[in-house]
């Protein structure tokens, strides 16, 4: 949705992202009583959110984007 306003603009929408292969650390215990750690890609993530976008011009060589 964009929407016009008189010192700039609103932008909002809203996202969904699913991903393979995400790094999820494995946390393995030694026989010496100490841990081992280490990356593997084996996750999966589902992400989804809204952003907003409003671009601000205070002055016509400036422009603030919140």
């Amino acid at each position: 949705m964009l929407r016009y306003l008189p010192a700039g603009s609103l932008l909002a929408s809203v996202y969904y992202r699913y991903t393979t292969g995400v790094i999820e650390r494995l946390i393995l215990p030694a026989d010496d009583g100490t841990t081992i750690r280490f990356p593997v890609n084996l996750g999966d993530r589902n992400s989804y959110g809204v952003e907003l976008k409003l671009p601000v011009r205070p002055d016509r060589l400036v422009e603030v984007q919140l």
